[in-house]
């Protein structure tokens, strides 16, 4: 498996997982989502790097700040 490769399903595990994370009915997991899909993203990053897509890195870019900003708004919530 080429690192292409696994950079792909790396993106397909960590985005489908966040998504289920997100919408789910345990208040655990939803705390926890914003964190497995910052994981995904230095995947999409080298995805899109190595694919010369230089709007599709900046979004990715985006992505990765508002995933960390939700985890760690998440952690501020569990605190309370």
């Amino acid at each position: 498996m080429s690192l292409d490769d696994l950079a792909q399903v790396a993106i397909a595990l960590f985005g489908i997982g966040a998504l289920f994370m997100q919408y789910s009915d345990l208040p655990v997991l939803r705390k926890w989502a914003p964190w497995v899909g910052f994981a995904g993203q230095p995947a999409w990053i080298y995805s899109a790097y190595m694919s010369g897509k230089w709007g599709m890195l900046a979004v990715t870019v985006g992505y990765t700040i508002g995933w960390l900003r939700g985890g760690l708004r998440n952690m501020r919530i569990s605190e309370k």
